[in-house]
């Protein structure tokens, strides 16, 4: 039996992720609204399509075309994960918490 996409478990995880990123954007700082936060959301939302996308193909090598394209995207959204752990940190510092 075939699987639909959303049953797959590395796209529940995404989902999980895109759930989690949508909250904590959600606390971002309001001058973010038209620079990270959007492009946090986006590269979680092309995380699930992505791993949809590539679920749909029918040939191997689409597949692995697909999956390629995704490491690259979630090797983007960790940066962006990484620039905001770091100016979280220094916000800390320079408030003393």
């Amino acid at each position: 039996m075939n699987k639909k996409f959303y049953e797959l478990n590395i796209w529940k995880k995404g989902y999980e992720l895109l759930m989690k990123v949508y909250e904590v954007t959600g606390k971002y700082p309001p001058e973010e609204k038209y620079g990270l936060v959007p492009d946090t959301r986006r590269s979680a939302n092309s995380v699930i399509a992505n791993i949809a996308e590539a679920h749909g193909r029918y040939y191997f090598a689409d597949k692995v075309r697909v999956l390629t394209f995704l490491v690259e995207k979630l090797k983007r959204h960790r940066a962006i994960c990484v620039l905001l752990s770091e100016e979280i940190t220094s916000a800390k510092m320079i408030l003393n918490i």
